[in-house]
């Protein structure tokens, strides 16, 4: 069976792929095709740097508020980043991490100018403070919809190119309030699930590039390693993010989808609590667990992002559960947060096995005692038994997970179809599977397994009611297995662990499989790096190898439900301890491969 309980509530192990360039179906119809269009976009012109741009940041590591300041300052425009952002993603086009740019951008990078200069004349200032995001370039994943003509928001599939929404995300409604630019797309698994044909994989090497694949984008390929896997379904965001496409970058996830690109590339991640940031306008894949996050370079930066994006939404009923008034999560981002906090480190699972790399223990060993001399108090192994929620959720409770998965993804997919304007392909989840079964070139690598989703959902029926006794066995579960229940008991204020300790993709991640099951909030941070022959992977003949060499590997950190604000603070003092965010940037500048050279954007 494709989808079990495991599946809902924990990571999604999702297929493969391989390097796949975006070729439209031949029967896509001439309008879908004049949208596609995007897709081959020229580079834009540049003109000469204005003369007064002066003391330029490095938009290696330029961070929000530097950048802020640059604009309230006059060091630059708006129109003058969006084109250096631009640049920028022009220059490692070949790594595929964005799938199509917003032509929109400059003009409204213009009028974000012309206010912010009006301002000054009304305010009789130089100087005028419109907010942190005002005027910045932001990246989001191409499930997020723009509800535009001349965009595309296609969760990486042919099916939805040519469709058209009624109303932008809230997400994005949010971020533009705020004044950001969507600069553009960032490539995903196609639909977040969607991956590939084992067959289809190198059978003689056995490398697997794995997720970061659409048929429309492409794969996303590793700055760091030819072959290295990028992770996914937020795999572009996770690229654009280290190097630094845009200043701000949004993924969604529903089982490891932000915190495992976060890992993989070096960045910072945050997966808050599901109904924290509104759903709406985003494709589902898991509704009891889907949410949308910032990954960008910093934890600072995620809080400023988080800080723009919460809150209540009448479109997103799993909003009107979170705390009525929400704290300010910039307040207290200091080294000092840390001190007195009872931090737990859980290790069960994944660093007893054989697959586990020396590098991993000498990483969580350096993790422990950065926190410990920050004045954290280690509970050193956090007791809890994943593996008795795991059997668990492949035995007892697989019928019911199995079903309440399907049935609200199935409702949660036909909603989203049938609220598009026009959409030529799909307007319900079965013309949306017709249209993947019939086009081998919707996804030449993960057509089996799109066409088993769809399949899989197209026979749900939504009139047979669901068994009454479904939903009250799965969360009364949830709540005899929850970590915490082991944290209050225990006064802990956070878990740590290493993301992915095991070389390959097995034998890891069940620290993101916590904040999934248990709708908990994650902060992915960054913790290594793989060093030279780390490239073994496979444990069988019949596994396959993904190279990691040269590679960047996390820490992760989760807190409980709703408590964003000490998971911000923990990872800030924990960033703080190991001196700061560049540090991580300054090795990973050093690590990019031959062949990946990022322009400056100010030449």
């Amino acid at each position: 069976m494709l989808f079990s309980f495991s599946f809902l509530l924990a990571p999604l192990l999702l297929g493969a792929a391989s390097r796949v360039q975006a070729v439209p179906p031949a029967n896509l119809s001439s309008s879908a095709l004049l949208f596609s269009d995007a897709l081959q976009q020229s580079p834009l012109s540049f003109p000469p740097p204005s003369s007064h741009l002066r003391n330029l940041p490095d938009l290696n590591d330029a961070s929000i508020e530097e950048l802020q300041d640059g604009l309230r300052s006059s060091l630059f425009t708006s129109e003058e980043l969006i084109l250096a952002y631009r640049k920028r993603a022009d220059s490692v086009s070949q790594l595929q991490s964005i799938i199509e740019f917003n032509p929109h951008a400059v003009e409204q990078a213009r009028d974000r100018d012309f206010v912010r200069e009006r301002a000054r004349e009304e305010g009789g200032s130089t100087e005028v403070d419109l907010g942190t995001m005002w005027g910045l370039p932001v990246l989001i994943k191409d499930n997020i919809v723009q509800a535009d003509p001349e965009i595309n928001s296609t969760a990486g599939s042919f099916s939805l190119v040519g469709s058209l929404s009624r109303r932008s995300a809230t997400l994005v409604k949010k971020l533009e309030e705020a004044g950001a630019v969507i600069l553009g797309r960032t490539n995903m698994d196609v639909f977040a699930n969607c991956g590939g044909d084992p067959a289809l994989r190198n059978s003689t090497s056995f490398i697997d590039l794995s997720w970061g694949w659409s048929p429309r984008g492409g794969q996303t390929l590793s700055p760091f390693n030819e072959w290295g896997n990028v992770c996914g379904s937020s795999g572009g965001a996770g690229v654009a993010a280290f190097l630094s496409l845009a200043p701000l970058n949004f993924g969604t996830q529903t089982g490891w989808s932000i915190e495992c690109p976060s890992h993989r590339n070096g960045i910072v991640g945050l997966r808050p609590t599901s109904g924290l940031t509104s759903r709406a306008g985003i494709f589902p894949l898991g509704p009891l667990r889907d949410t949308p996050g910032p990954m960008v370079k910093s934890v600072r930066e995620a809080a400023i992002a988080l800080s723009v994006i919460s809150g209540p939404d009448p479109l997103d009923a799993a909003t009107s559960q979170q705390p009525s008034q929400l704290p300010s999560y910039l307040y207290g981002l200091d080294e000092y947060s840390l001190v007195g906090k009872r931090i737990g480190v859980l290790r069960e699972g994944f660093l007893n096995s054989s697959a586990t790399s020396e590098v991993a223990f000498e990483a969580l060993a350096a993790t422990i005692k950065t926190l410990r001399d920050a004045g954290a108090e280690i509970v050193d192994p956090f007791p809890y038994n994943f593996t008795a929620w795991t059997e668990w959720t492949e035995n007892e409770g697989a019928e019911a997970g199995k079903v309440i998965w399907e049935r609200t993804e199935r409702e949660a997919t036909d909603d989203f179809l049938s609220s598009l304007l026009y959409s030529p392909h799909a307007r319900n989840v079965e013309s949306l599977r017709d249209f993947i079964v019939s086009n081998l070139q919707e996804s030449p690598m993960g057509h089996e397994a799109c066409g088993q989703l769809f399949t899989t959902l197209s026979n749900v029926s939504l009139s047979t009611p669901v068994n009454e006794t479904y939903f009250p066995l799965v969360y009364s579960a949830m709540e005899r297995f929850s970590p915490e229940k082991v944290m209050d008991e225990l006064n802990i204020t956070a878990v740590t662990g290493l993301f992915h300790p095991a070389r390959g993709l097995k034998g890891g991640g069940k620290v993101a499989a916590m904040t999934a099951a248990f709708n908990l909030p994650g902060l992915t941070l960054p913790a290594g790096w793989w060093g030279e022959g780390e490239n073994v992977g496979r444990r069988s003949e019949e596994e396959y190898v993904y190279p990691l060499e040269n590679m960047p590997f996390g820490v992760s950190f989760v807190a409980r439900r709703w408590d964003e604000h000490t998971l911000l603070k923990v990872g800030r003092a924990y960033e703080i301890a190991v001196g700061g965010p560049q540090v991580w940037r300054e090795e990973g500048w050093k690590r990019i491969r031959k062949g990946v050279e990022v322009a400056s954007g100010w030449d």
